[in-house]
C-alpha cells in the first residue's frame, strides 16, 4: 500500500524542505501513469499559507544537479498548486525562502541566482569551484553556469515568475555549467519516471515500501536513470517498467536489509607523484541486500586519479579528495601529492615514470623506451624536450599543459601518442610526426594553436577524438592512405584549405570537421563509409560540393548544417533516415531526390534552404519532422517519383502519415497540397504563411487541426471531414481570402451555418475573415460566443439571438467598424441599450462598440461594473460619465480609448482593475472618489494625466499602474495603507519631482521609479526592507539617498545612471551589493560599504568618475569583474585579507590610481585587474603572496610589507594588516557588543594615550586591542501632556565595572539642528544637557544604574518634530587621563507622536 503524507518535513542534502501538500486524487495518479495497488491520502496541512487560494491540482517537482554527478537538491515529490501561483512561488514554497537566492519577485521579474544545498563535494573537470560554500548557482564551476527549468521535458520561453503551473505538469530544475542547458541530459525523456519516483517520495509509507528488496532495488535504479546524464531512453523506460512492476508485486516481495554506511581503510595519505595506493571500502552491514557496487571518484584528476577498484594513482602536486559511493552513502580519502626531488628521473624497465627536476630544457636519458603517464604534465616553464631514439610510445598526459614548450623531437621509433599527450601545449611549433606512428590518442594535440601544417605518416591507422581540436592555425592537412578511423571532433575548427579523405577510412566520428570553415572545393567521402555522423561538416561554410558514396545508410543530425556554398547533394539509395538539421540553411541547393529507402526526415532537416525549388520523394516516406522545410520559400513542388501531375505547384504528401509542427511554414510558393488518407493530425503552424496555398483537401482520417495550421494562406474555402473532433479557433487566422468553412453533414462535432463554423452544441468557433457582409446575424440555437469574432474589421452590426447564454468578454476586440449590437427579444441573459451590450439586469456593461460615434456617454444607472475590454479601442468617445451605482472597473475596461479626455467617477467605486485606462493616450482629467481601495496593474499606464491625487483609502497599487505617465507634474503622496510599491509603478514618470512614501511601506519593487528623471529627492521610510532591481535607475536628478536599516541587499542596477547622485548612506546589515548597482553614477563621490557586505558584484561602480575614496569592509570575500572600472579619481584602495577573489578588470582604467594595498595572501586574480592605469601604480602586499605573483606577471611595481599590525577583541584576533615602510593603515570596524559602546583601539586599554592614530607609520609589529565602555542608551518615553505640552525622556543603562566614572548625562537636540554628517557631542551647538543626578534605577547586585535625560515643554504644534539624543559618560583611566564616551539613540530620532507606538522603558 502506498500512502501519501503531504504534510511531513523532508530532510534532504542537509536542508529542511517544507512541503505543504494536499491530498492527491486517484484520477490524477492514473493520468500520471504509475501502477499503485491501493492508495490512502492525508488531509491538507492546515498551516498552509495558500488556504485562501483555490487548489487547482498537483505537479511533480524536483531539483537536479546531475551534471555534477551529485543527484538531487530536491528529490522528486508531488506538490499542490493554487490558482494564480507561479513556478517561482512553487520553488520557494518547497525549499523555503531562506534557501533560495534571487532577484526580482516570485510573481514578476524573478531571476534565480543560487540554491542552498549544503554540499561540500569537490568536483573534477571544472576550472573553478563554488563561489559561496553550501550554495549552487550562477557562475559556479563556469562563467556560463546557472539554473534552467523545464516543464514537461521542454524549456519554456518565459521566466519562472511568468509560468503558471497546470495540473499534471512535471517541473524540473537542472543545474547547467554549459549555458542554456546544453549539458543537462542525453535527450532521454524522463518525466514519466520522475513522476513514478515522486509518488513514492510523497507517500506517507515510503519507508515501509522501501523496506522491500525488489522495490528498493528498482527505486535506486530509477533514481540512477534520472540522475545519470548519460542514461539512454531504453534504460529510462526499463527503469520505469521495473519500478511499476516492483510496486505492483510488493505483496510477494521479501524484506530488504538496507545499507547503513560505507567506510574506507585509510582517511589520508601523503605520497610522491606516480605512487599508487590501494583503498579498501567496507559497506555496512555486510549482509545488506542493497546493491553493493562502489563508485569511485576524484575531486581533481590532475592531482590523483582512481580506478573503479579503488586504486589511486598520484599524478601532480597538490591535495585532493577521493570519494567512494555506495547507495546513498559516501566515504572520502584525502591525498597530498609531492615531488620526490631526490630523484630527477625515475625509470623502471625502460619506462620513464616520473620527472622531479625543475629545468626548462630537458634531455631524456638514453635507453628510455616509453614516456609514462603525466611525466611532464603541468611543467609550465619547460621550453625544450629531447628524446632518445629508443622511445616507442608516449603516454597519456605526458606533456599536457607544458604551455611554454617550443621545441621537441619525437623519434621515428614512436608508434603511439597517448590521450592528452600534448594537450594545451599552446606554443608548440610544427614538428615531424614519426614515420612509424600508428595511433594518435584522444585530445592528444588539443589547442596546440601554433601548429600550421600536418602530414600523417603512411602507417597511421587511428586519429582519436578531439585529437587536433581547436588547432586553429593549421592551414595544411594531409591524411594518409591506410588511415581507417577519424575520431569525433578530431579536427574541430582547424583551418585547412582543402580536405582529401583517404579511401581506406571506414569510420568518421561526430563533428570530425565541425567548424572547418576555410575548407573550399569539393569533398569526396570514401566508399567504405556506412554513416555520415552527426555534425560531420557543420559550419563548413565554404565547401562547394560533397560526394556521398552508395554505402551510406544514414545521415546524422546537423551533418551539413550551414554548409551554405554546397549547391547540390546526392542522397544514396540505402539512406533510411535524414537526421535533424542535416541540411539546415544550405541556401544554394535547388533540387533534392529523396530515395525510396528513406522513411524519416528529421526536425529542421532542410530548414532555411531558401533556394530549394523541388523535392522528389517516394510513398515510403512516412514522417516529416518539426520545421523540416520551414522557410523553404521557393519550394513549390514535392512530387512522388514516376507519378504524373497536372499542377506544377503541388506538395504530394499522400504517403506521409506524420507531419511535424511548422513543417512547411513560410513556404510561399506552394499552391496545392495532397494529404495522406491516414493522416490524423495537422499540427500547429504546419502550413502557416504558405501565402500561395489556395487548395487543400482534408482526408477523412483527420481527427484534429491545431492552431494556425493554415494561417496566412489564401484558401477561399475549406471543408471539414466528419472525422474531425478538434479544431483550434486560430486554424485559419489571418486568411482574409476565406469566405466559407463547410462541414461534412455526418460530422458529430461541428456544423456550418452560412459558411461560419460552429460546434454541434452551439458554440461559434471560426468566422471566416473573407466574408464581406457588414451585418452578422447569429443563428438561433447558438448558445456560446467566444472571441473568434475578434479583429473582424468589416462587421458594423451584430444581432444576437435569444438562445445565446454565454459571451466571451473579448469577442469584439479589434472589430474597429462595429457600431451597434442588437439582442433579440426573449434573451434571458443579455440586452442591448442604444447599441451597447449589457447583461440582462443592466448591472454589467459588457461591450461598447468600437465605432460607436457618440463623443460623450453616460453609463446606465444601476450598472455596478464594467466588463473587461468593454470600451477598448473606441476612438470617438471623449467624456465618460459613471453612475453612482458603479463600483468596479474591471481589467482593460477602457484601455486604448485614444480620444478619451475626461473620466467622471462616482463616489461608490472601490476598485480600478488591471489595464483599466491603459494607453488612453489623451486621458488628462479623472476624478478619484474617496471610496477607491485598489488600483490595478497598468491601470493608468501611458495616459496623459497631469495631477495625481491618490485617495487615502487606497490599500494597493498594481505594477506599472502609472508607468509612462510622463505628464504628471504634481507631488505624489502615497497613501498610508500601502505596504508595497510594485514594479514599474512610476516608471517613466519623467516630470515628477517629489514623491512622499509613508512609514509602513516595506518594499520598493523592481523599476518602481525607473527613469523618474526629474525626481530630486525621496525619503525611503525606515520600514522598507527590500529594494527591487533598477528601483531608482535613471533617476538622473536624484542627488542623495539614505537606505534604511532593514534593507539587507542593494539589488542589481538599483541606482544605475543616477548621474547626479553624489552621496549614498548604506546601513549595517547589508550583505550584498548587486551588479551594476551604481553603474554610471558619474557624480558619486561618497559611499560607505557596510562591514556586513561579503560580495561586491560585477561593475558596481563602473564609470563612477568622481569616486575618490572607498573603504572596503573587513569581511569582504569576493570582488567580481569591473567593480571599480573607470573610476578615474580613485587614487588608492585597500583590499582586506578576507578577499579570496579579485575579478577581471576590477580596477581597470582608474587612471589616477597610484597604490593598491592587498592584505589577502591567496586571492585569486582575474584578467587585467589593473588594466591601463597610471604608470606610477604600486601594489603593496605580503612577500610570496598571489598579489606579488600577479604584479610581477603584469609588470606592475610591487613593494612587500615590512611590518604587521594586529587588531584584537577580547584577545581574539579579528584583523591583521601588513604595512610597508612609511605607510599608514586604517583601523577595522570593531564588532558590536550588545550593551556596550566602542571606545577605540589602544595598545594599552588602560592608557587612552596609546590610542590608534590613522597617521601613524610602523617599523615593527604592533597589536591594538578594542576598548569598550559598558554603557548603552536604551530607548525613549513620552511624558504626559499637560496644558498642550509634553516631553521626551531618554533612558541609559551604565555598569560600574570599568574606568572611574566622573560624570554622566544626556544631551538632546532637534534632529534638524544637527549638522549633516556629524554626531551629537557636548561640543554640538544648541544642545540641551541633562546631568544624571537622579537615578531611575540602581542595581547593586549586578552593579549598574539606569538614569533618564529629558527634554520638556514641547508644544503640541511640534509633537511631530524629530528629536535626537545621546548619553555621555566621562571616565578617567588608570593613568588619570579623562575621556568621554557617547552612546547615541539607536533609532536616530523620535517625536512625541511616534512614541505612542514605542515600548516604554
Amino acid at each position: 500500500m502506498l500512502n501519501f503524507n503531504c504534510g511531513k518535513l523532508l530532510e534532504k542534502g542537509g536542508i529542511q524542505v517544507k512541503k505543504k501538500l494536499l491530498a492527491i486524487f486517484l484520477s490524477f495518479l492514473m493520468v500520471l501513469n504509475i501502477l499503485i495497488p491501493t492508495m490512502s491520502y492525508a488531509a491538507e496541512d492546515s498551516s498552509s499559507d495558500k488556504t485562501s487560494q483555490k487548489l487547482i491540482g498537483h505537479i511533480v517537482f524536483d531539483i537536479e544537479k546531475t551534471i555534477l554527478g551529485l543527484g538531487y537538491v530536491q528529490e522528486p515529490i508531488i506538490v499542490p498548486i493554487y490558482e494564480g501561483q507561479t513556478g517561482a512561488e512553487v520553488l520557494i514554497s518547497v525549499l523555503g525562502e531562506e534557501n533560495v537566492s534571487y532577484s526580482g519577485k516570485p510573481t514578476s521579474g524573478f531571476y534565480l541566482a543560487a540554491i542552498r544545498d549544503n554540499d561540500d563535494t569537490e568536483i573534477d573537470g571544472f576550472s573553478t569551484g563554488r563561489r559561496n560554500p553550501g550554495w549552487l548557482g550562477e557562475r559556479d564551476y563556469s562563467s556560463s553556469s546557472g539554473w534552467m527549468y523545464y516543464i514537461n521535458e521542454k524549456a519554456p520561453n518565459v521566466g519562472m515568475s511568468s509560468y503558471n503551473p497546470k495540473d499534471g505538469d512535471v517541473m524540473r530544475l537542472k543545474f547547467t555549467a554549459a549555458g542554456y542547458g546544453a549539458d543537462t541530459g542525453s535527450g532521454a525523456k524522463r518525466d514519466a519516471l520522475v513522476t513514478a519516483v515522486a509518488k513514492i517520495n510523497s507517500s506517507s509509507n515510503k519507508s515501509e515500501l522501501l523496506s522491500y528488496k525488489n522495490v528498493r532495488a528498482a527505486y535506486k535504479k530509477a533514481n540512477d536513470a534520472i540522475t545519470i546524464n548519460s542514461a539512454t531512453q531504453s534504460e529510462v523506460d526499463q527503469a520505469l517498467t521495473d519500478l511499476n512492476k516492483a510496486v505492483e508485486n510488493v505483496a510477494s516481495d521479501s524484506k530488504a536489509t538496507p545499507m547503513t554506511g560505507i567506510s574506507l581503510d585509510k582517511t589520508e595519505a601523503e605520497v610522491f607523484r606516480g605512487e599508487k595506493i590501494q583503498l579498501k571500502a567496507t559497506i555496512s552491514p555486510s549482509n545488506t541486500t542493497d546493491d553493493t557496487a562502489i563508485r569511485w571518484k576524484t575531486s581533481k584528476s590532475d592531482i590523483a586519479k582512481v580506478d573503479q577498484n579503488g586504486l589511486v594513482t598520484a599524478r601532480g602536486a597538490g591535495t585532493c579528495k577521493i570519494y567512494a559511493y555506495a547507495g546513498d552513502f559516501r566515504a572520502q580519502f584525502s591525498i597530498t601529492v609531492k615531488k620526490d626531488t631526490s630523484k630527477k628521473f625515475e625509470i623502471e624497465d625502460g619506462v620513464l615514470l616520473r620527472y622531479n627536476g625543475d629545468e626548462t630544457e630537458i634531455t631524456i636519458p638514453d635507453g628510455v623506451t616509453a614516456i609514462g603517464e603525466d611525466v611532464f604534465k603541468d611543467l609550465t616553464e619547460v621550453t625544450s624536450i629531447t628524446m632518445p631514439d629508443t622511445v616507442t610510445s608516449i603516454g597519456d598526459y605526458a606533456f599536457s599543459n607544458c604551455k611554454k614548450l617550443t621545441s621537441i623531437n619525437i623519434p621515428n621509433s614512436v608508434t603511439s601518442i597517448g590521450n592528452y599527450a600534448f594537450n594545451n601545449c599552446a606554443v608548440l611549433p610544427d614538428f615531424q610526426l614519426p614515420t612509424s606512428l600508428v595511433s594518435i590518442g584522444d585530445n592528444a594535440f588539443y589547442a596546440c594553436k601554433k601548429l600550421t601544417s600536418l602530414k600523417m605518416p603512411e602507417d597511421m591507422k587511428t586519429i582519436g577524438n578531439n585529437a587536433f581540436y581547436n588547432c586553429t592555425s593549421i592551414t595544411e592537412l594531409t591524411l594518409n592512405e591506410g588511415l581507417e578511423s577519424i575520431g569525433s571532433k578530431a579536427f574541430y575548427s582547424v583551418k585547412m584549405k582543402s580536405l582529401e579523405i583517404p579511401s581506406t577510412v571506414k569510420k568518421i566520428g561526430d563533428g570530425a570537421f565541425f567548424y572547418c570553415s576555410v575548407i573550399t572545393g569539393d569533398v569526396v567521402l570514401p566508399e567504405g563509409l556506412t554513416e555520415i555522423s552527426s555534425e560531420l561538416f557543420r559550419n563548413c561554410s565554404n565547401i562547394t560540393g560533397i560526394k556521398i558514396p552508395d554505402s551510406i545508410t544514414s545521415i546524422g543530425d546537423n551533418a551539413f548544417y550551414y554548409c551554405q556554398k554546397i549547391s547540390s547533394i546526392n542522397i544514396p539509395n540505402k539512406v533510411t533516415t535524414i537526421g535533424d538539421g542535416a541540411f539546415y540553411s544550405m541556401k544554394l541547393i535547388t533540387n533534392v531526390d529523396i530515395p525510396e529507402s528513406t522513411t524519416t526526415i528529421g526536425k529542421n532537416a532542410f530548414n532555411g534552404c531558401s533556394a530549394l525549388q523541388s523535392l522528389t520523394i517516394s510513398n515510403n516516406l512516412s514522417s516529416i519532422g518539426d520545421s523540416a522545410f520551414y522557410y523553404c520559400s521557393k519550394l513549390s513542388s514535392i512530387k512522388i517519383k514516376d507519378k504524373t501531375y497536372e499542377e506544377d505547384s503541388i506538395y504530394d504528401l499522400s504517403g506521409v502519415t506524420t507531419i511535424g509542427t511548422s513543417a512547411f511554414s513560410s513556404n510561399s510558393s506552394v499552391e496545392n497540397i495532397i494529404l495522406s488518407k491516414e493522416l490524423k493530425k495537422i499540427p500547429q503552424y504546419a502550413f502557416r504563411n504558405c501565402s500561395k496555398l489556395s487548395n487543400i483537401e482534408l482526408p477523412t482520417s483527420l481527427e484534429s487541426i491545431e492552431g494556425s495550421a493554415f494561417a496566412g494562406t489564401i484558401l477561399t474555402s475549406i471543408t471539414i471531414p466528419a472525422s474531425v473532433k478538434s479544431i483550434d479557433s486560430s486554424m485559419v487566422s489571418g486568411v482574409t481570402s476565406l469566405t466559407e468553412i463547410l462541414v461534412n453533414e455526418e460530422s458529430s462535432s461541428y456544423k456550418s451555418v452560412d459558411g461560419v463554423l460552429y460546434t454541434k452544441s452551439g458554440e461559434l468557433v471560426i468566422y471566416p475573415e473573407g466574408k464581406t457582409s457588414t451585418e452578422l446575424v447569429i443563428p438561433d440555437g447558438t448558445v456560446k460566443l467566444t472571441n473568434t469574432l475578434s479583429n473582424k474589421t468589416k462587421i458594423t452590426k451584430v444581432v444576437i439571438p435569444s438562445s445565446v447564454k454565454e459571451i466571451d468578454g473579448n469577442i469584439f476586440t479589434g472589430c474597429t467598424s462595429l457600431e451597434s449590437i442588437e439582442v433579440a427579444e426573449g434573451n434571458e441573459n443579455f440586452k442591448a441599450v442604444e447599441g451597447v451590450l449589457y447583461d440582462k439586469s443592466g448591472e454589467t456593461l459588457l461591450i461598447y462598440p468600437a465605432a460607436k460615434t457618440d463623443t460623450e456617454y453616460t453609463i446606465l444607472d444601476g450598472c455596478t461594473s464594467l466588463q473587461n475590454n468593454s470600451f477598448r479601442g473606441n476612438n470617438n468617445i471623449t467624456t465618460l460619465n459613471m453612475p453612482l451605482s458603479l463600483k468596479t472597473i474591471n481589467s482593460s475596461a477602457i484601455n486604448y480609448a485614444n480620444k478619451l479626455v475626461n473620466i467622471n467617477m462616482n463616489e461608490k467605486a472601490t476598485k480600478i482593475a488591471d489595464n483599466a485606462f491603459k494607453s488612453c493616450s489623451n486621458l488628462k482629467n479623472i476624478t478619484y472618489p474617496n471610496t477607491i481601495e485598489s488600483i490595478g496593474d497598468y491601470a493608468f499606464n501611458s495616459t496623459k494625466i497631469t495631477t495625481l491625487n491618490i485617495p487615502q483609502t487606497v490599500k494597493s497599487i498594481g505594477k506599472n499602474a502609472f508607468a509612462g505617465c510622463s505628464s504628471i507634474t504634481s507631488e505624489v503622496v502615497i497613501p498610508e495603507g500601502i505596504t508595497t510599491i510594485n514594479e514599474y509603478t512610476f516608471s517613466g514618470c519623467s516630470k515628477i519631482q517629489s514623491i512622499k512614501i509613508p512609514e509602513g511601506v516595506t518594499e520598493l519593487g523592481a523599476n518602481a521609479f525607473y527613469n523618474c528623471s526629474s525626481l530630486k529627492e525621496i525619503e525611503i521610510p525606515s520600514t522598507v526592507n527590500k529594494l527591487g532591481d533598477y528601483a531608482f535607475a535613471s533617476c538622473s536628478s536624484l542627488k542623495e539617498i539614505l537606505i534604511p536599516k532593514g534593507v539587507t541587499e542593494i539589488p542589481n542596477n538599483t541606482f544605475r545612471y543616477c548621474g547626479s547622485l553624489a552621496s549614498v548612506k548604506l546601513p549595517e546589515g547589508i550583505t550584498t551589493i548587486g551588479k551594476e548597482a551604481f553603474y554610471a553614477c558619474s557624480n558619486l563621490s561618497t559611499i560607505n560599504i557596510p562591514s556586513t557586505v561579503t560580495i561586491l558584484k560585477e561593475d558596481i561602480f563602473y564609470n563612477c568618475y568622481e569616486l575618490d575614496n572607498v573603504e572596503l569592509p573587513s569581511n569582504l570575500q569576493t570582488m567580481e569583474e569591473g567593480v571599480f572600472y573607470n573610476c578615474r579619481k580613485l587614487t588608492s584602495i585597500k583590499i582586506p585579507k578576507s578577499v579570496k577573489v579579485i575579478g577581471a578588470s576590477m580596477l581597470r582604467n582608474c587612471s589616477k590610481l597610484s597604490e593598491v594595498i592587498i592584505y589577502s595572501k591567496d586571492a585569486e586574480f582575474g584578467k587585467t585587474v589593473f588594466g591601463k592605469n597610471s604608470t606610477d601604480l604600486t601594489v603593496y602586499g605580503y612577500a610570496g603572496s598571489t598579489a606579488e605573483t600577479y604584479a610581477n606577471d603584469n609588470s606592475v611595481k610591487f613593494v612587500p610589507f615590512t611590518s604587521k599590525v594586529t587588531f584584537k577583541v577580547d584577545d581574539v584576533e579579528i584583523d591583521e594588516q601588513g604595512v610597508a615602510e612609511g605607510k599608514t593603515i586604517s583601523a577595522p570596524q570593531a564588532p558590536v557588543k550588545e550593551g556596550y559602546t566602542f571606545v577605540g583601539w589602544f595598545k594599552d586599554v588602560n592608557d587612552i594615550t596609546t590610542k590608534f592614530d590613522s597617521q601613524n607609520t610602523y617599523d615593527q609589529d604592533v597589536t591594538y586591542k578594542a576598548k569598550y565602555a559598558h554603557v548603552e542608551m536604551l530607548g525613549a518615553q513620552g511624558k504626559l501632556i499637560v496644558n498642550d505640552k509634553s516631553g521626551i525622556r531618554f533612558g541609559t543603562k551604565i555598569y560600574k565595572d570599568g574606568d572611574k566614572i566622573v560624570e554622566m548625562g544626556t544631551i538632546i537636540l532637534p534632529q534638524n539642528l544637527l549638522p549633516k554628517g556629524t554626531s551629537l557631542t557636548l561640543d554640538t551647538p544648541k544642545i540641551a544637557k541633562s546631568v544624571a543626578n537622579v537615578l531611575y534605577e540602581s542595581n547593586e547586585k549586578e552593579n549598574y544604574v539606569t538614569y533618564l535625560g529629558s527634554i520638556v515643554n514641547i508644544p503640541r504644534a511640534q509633537f511631530d518634530r524629530a528629536i535626537t539624543a545621546s548619553s555621555y559618560v566621562k571616565y578617567k583611566d588608570n593613568k588619570g587621563n579623562e575621556y568621554t564616551v557617547y552612546s547615541p539613540y539607536k533609532d536616530g530620532s523620535v517625536s512625541v507622536n511616534e512614541l505612542t507606538k514605542l515600548t516604554n522603558l
